[in-house]
């Protein structure tokens, strides 16, 4: 869901959130937003029905209600290679992309004290050969019920060609996942080459197209 009125050149305030049942944190949930007006909310294992509807004043919702079965994070299938595939899919021609969830992917890289899973393994091995990076917050973002089990981070951010990204995390919700939240500055995406072009020869004058503060000057 995103805010349709606050959508501009400004940093976006995204949160990603495991709500494990939004009705019955649903309250908490609405306050959430008018204490942090997010411009964008990925929330995820919601157990909504298709008859359920998240509905919020400024706000359109997006929903894809699974109700085969439970979850609603990233499973991996027991062949790992097909993590990295899906990777190279949703990345493969975007130059600009940034995508966010519970990816179930532990690493000492964004987490020292974690132990590293297969996942983990190959989203750092996939983020370096096709200049993904990894948005991670330096505190646990997954609390398991079970104590014997570790608290970890892994409901991350993967990024690409979009420079200017901090991350915070905090318990403000009532779930075995932390929102996680994301200060993305717009203004940073890397222009591509052939954008450049295309602007430039669509533009009286010609005027030079580096980034989007001479896209603004050059429509003035």
């Amino acid at each position: 869901m995103f805010d349709k009125k606050k959508l501009s050149n400004a940093p976006h305030n995204i949160v990603t959130w495991i709500s494990n049942r939004i009705l019955s944190n649903l309250p908490e949930f609405q306050l959430f937003i008018i204490d942090n007006s997010p411009d964008i909310i990925a929330i995820q294992e919601t157990f909504l029905q298709p008859a359920n509807f998240l509905n919020f004043a400024n706000y359109t919702t997006y929903c894809t209600d699974r109700t085969s079965h439970r979850g609603g994070a990233y499973n991996h299938s027991p062949e790992e290679n097909k993590f990295a595939h899906h990777l190279i899919n949703i990345f493969r021609n975007r130059h600009n992309c940034f995508i966010i969830g519970d990816l179930n992917a532990r690493h000492q890289s964004w987490k020292p004290t974690s132990r590293n899973n297969p996942a983990g393994n190959t989203l750092l091995s996939s983020s370096q050969n096709y200049g993904i990076d990894i948005i991670a917050p330096n505190k646990p973002t997954y609390h398991p019920n079970n104590q014997h089990n570790q608290s970890s981070a892994i409901d991350l951010g993967l990024a690409k060609g979009i420079q200017n990204i901090s991350v915070s995390t905090s318990e403000d919700l009532s779930s075995d996942h932390n929102p996680v939240y994301f200060l993305v500055g717009l203004d940073s995406m890397i222009l591509q080459p052939q954008n450049r072009i295309l602007l430039t020869n669509t533009m009286c004058g010609n005027p030079p197209i580096n980034d989007l503060k001479e896209i603004r000057l050059s429509s003035l």
